[in-house]
């Protein structure tokens, strides 16, 4: 009976820690694609608008002229 209990315990334990590892790893991607995204945004926006100050809305309207103009 011992067996027993020790094997389903240690398989709802595995089960658990798939679960969070499921649950954890995809967070930790998403955050880490978002803060590329962001620094790599801010870079960007810096470079276009050197000695302005940088906005969302303006940095992206001056990347899109930007990109329709080399098109």
């Amino acid at each position: 009976m011992d067996l027993y209990v020790d094997f389903v315990l240690d398989a709802s334990l595995k089960n658990f820690l798939i679960l969070i590892v499921w649950l954890v790893i995809p967070f930790l991607v998403l955050l880490a694609v978002r803060v590329f995204i962001n620094v790599w945004f801010v870079s960007v926006c810096k470079a276009f608008l050197v000695g302005k100050s940088v906005n969302r809305v303006g940095c992206t309207l001056q990347i899109g002229r930007y990109t329709s103009s080399v098109l």
